[in-house]
């Protein structure tokens, strides 16, 4: 069958609508499927992946896990997520302000009137919506964002 070979030299891998026969009268339609071994790249990056594993666990092998777990230190947890917070933090008010202009575009139309009107309208303590959750948030991600890559900088630099 003319469909099937030249099937095989598409080089794409969808599956492509042939009709049946070039000579044929019908004008029904069979959907074609590539072959298998197309699909060789997922291999590979498989093949790559493990390669990657075995280096990682032959670096890691190479110190004991007390070894690691006690050069771990967590000043850098703490620094990450302080910083992260309190940067956070401080701009909570402004992301009120922010949030506010463009829920409610014809109320509020620039910065400084905007903080004036929630004031007024709301109070000051309306700025700080949220502070909570941002504190909270924003800690655990400087955290672990900043510790992680504290802790595994050096596995990185010997590998």
């Amino acid at each position: 069958n003319s469909n099937n070979s030249n099937n095989s030299n598409n080089s794409n891998n969808n599956i492509t609508p042939q009709t049946s026969s070039p000579s044929s009268s019908s004008s029904e339609t069979t959907m074609m499927i590539p072959s298998p071994s197309k699909h060789r790249r997922p291999l590979r990056s498989f093949q790559s992946l493990l390669t990657l594993l075995t280096a990682i666990i032959h670096v890691t092998s190479a110190t004991s896990a007390a070894s690691i777990a006690s050069s771990i230190d967590y000043r850098y947890f703490v620094a990450g997520g302080s910083c992260a917070a309190i940067s956070h933090g401080i701009t909570t008010p402004i992301d009120v302000v922010k949030t506010r202009m463009q829920s409610n575009p014809e109320k509020y139309s620039k910065l400084l009137p905007a903080t004036a009107t929630i004031i007024r309208e709301e109070g000051a303590s309306t700025l700080v919506k949220g502070l909570g959750p941002t504190l909270v948030g924003y800690g655990i991600e400087g955290a672990l964002k900043f510790g992680i890559y504290e802790v595994t900088k050096p596995l990185a630099v010997r590998a």
